[in-house]
């Protein structure tokens, strides 16, 4: 388990991480999520212990990683996909970090067949793809066998068969109890992946709950109707404290579809339509982090 308390960084007069804290549960995929510059990368390595708090804490099993003995079985972090000695085999490198560690060389071989590199172990790193790279990174983090993963946009430059193994891979570790936080700026991926999200933005925590809370309490509630009688049903349906507005038929909030339905029989009016949008995790995360982006692009129609 990973638990962040009242963690800040500050480098200089910029405040990067703004007393952020909140939990990493074993067993769940907790999804990391925040614009460019939010904070995401220095949160997690403080929790690493790369990077040295200006305040708050941030434990590994109830401890700060340094007090761990053996680190690597206890947690395993993907930082940068480039984190590696170029002039090294991939076998090398990972058989230096294992030695190091106390861990055996079958380990090696194992993470090296998991990941799918492992006819290119012989090769070095520094002529890999991105892909490649991701994929020796995601071996070292991986080689302790560890309780708690830490995966920083484990699936860029990944081909459609990497990004569906990074997710079965991290719905895997989860389900044997392990914490995983991945973070990402692929949505849809973590909407397929993450149990629980942590949003951050200018490096404050916006959001921390389930993914479909998150999803769902952004939602303004609004359902889309149309009636026999749009105008007696919005005068009933404002008389029950619902918000009503004119949208090719009625927009409401404040009441569920089946309450609508409920006072609308009541007043003999008949619905011929009742739409209920679906917000998706990209939905709702453009609405909480609309004022947080660091660089506000301009659109199109607005440039002269």
């Amino acid at each position: 388990m990973i638990e962040v308390a009242s963690l800040s960084k500050s480098y200089g007069s910029v405040r990067a991480v703004d007393d952020a804290s909140f939990t990493v549960r074993p067993g769940v995929v907790t999804g990391f999520l925040g614009p460019n510059g939010a904070g995401k990368s220095t949160t997690m390595r403080m929790i690493m212990g790369l990077d040295r708090p200006t305040s708050g804490t941030a434990l590994i099993c109830g401890r700060p990683i340094a007090e761990h003995r053996a680190p690597l079985a206890v947690v395993g972090a993907h930082l940068d996909p480039r984190s590696f000695t170029p002039g090294r085999s991939a076998r090398s490198h990972l058989s230096a970090v294992a030695a190091s560690n106390g861990i055996s060389r079958r380990r090696v071989d194992e993470v090296l067949e998991l990941t799918g590199i492992a006819s290119v172990a012989r090769k070095r790193p520094k002529g890999f793809s991105l892909g490649m790279s991701q994929r020796l990174g995601l071996a070292t983090a991986l080689l302790g066998d560890p309780a708690t993963l830490l995966l920083d946009e484990p699936v860029n430059g990944l081909d459609v068969d990497g990004v569906r193994w990074i997710r079965e891979l991290a719905r895997s570790l989860a389900a044997e109890g392990r914490a995983v936080l991945l973070s990402s700026h692929l949505m849809s991926e973590v909407e397929q992946t993450a149990d629980h999200v942590v949003v951050i933005g200018r490096g404050r925590i916006l959001a921390d709950k389930p993914l479909s809370e998150f999803v769902s309490a952004s939602d303004d509630g609004a359902v889309e109707i149309a009636s026999t009688d749009d105008a007696r049903l919005a005068q009933v349906l404002a008389n029950a404290g619902a918000s009503v507005a004119p949208l090719g038929g009625i927009a409401v909030s404040g009441l569920p579809a089946s309450r609508i339905g409920q006072l609308a029989a009541d007043a003999g009016v008949a619905l011929t339509r009742v739409h209920e949008p679906s917000r998706s995790l990209e939905d709702a995360y453009l609405a909480l982090t609309r004022d947080e982006v660091q660089y506000q692009s301009t659109p199109k129609e607005s440039v002269k």
